[in-house]
């Protein structure tokens, strides 16, 4: 069974919807703003590699070149163990995409997926 990363970056849009505060955005988090910086890549590549060095299959979406440029450009730099520790050790069991939250706030309708 494969294991697919949907808004592996969380979802913007949570932000946007006022449903999330920006501290919860993975992009700001010490362990992956450092990694960056070691990397010289974009904290958003450090996300991405992350899960792709963990054997997650990534779904992620632009419509800008230079992020697109960025998403292809996973393979060209590795994390370190360190690095994937510190960042696994991030998790706070924060779910974003959930339909029955976001629906609800977004469309004014719960529209259930799981029936």
């Amino acid at each position: 069974m494969e294991v697919t990363a949907f808004s592996p970056l969380g979802a913007m849009s949570y932000f946007e919807l006022d449903m999330a505060d920006q501290h919860e955005s993975v992009l700001e988090h010490s362990a992956i703003k450092a990694a960056a910086s070691r990397t010289h890549e974009t904290a958003a590549q450090v996300v991405l590699r992350w899960g792709l060095q963990r054997g997650t299959s990534l779904v992620v979406k632009s419509f800008k070149t230079e992020r697109m440029r960025e998403n292809l450009s996973l393979d060209d730099f590795e994390l370190t163990a360190a690095d994937m520790d510190a960042i696994s050790g991030l998790n706070i069991n924060r779910r974003f995409d959930d339909p029955g939250d976001f629906c609800e706030v977004a469309f004014g309708t719960f529209h259930p997926i799981y029936d």
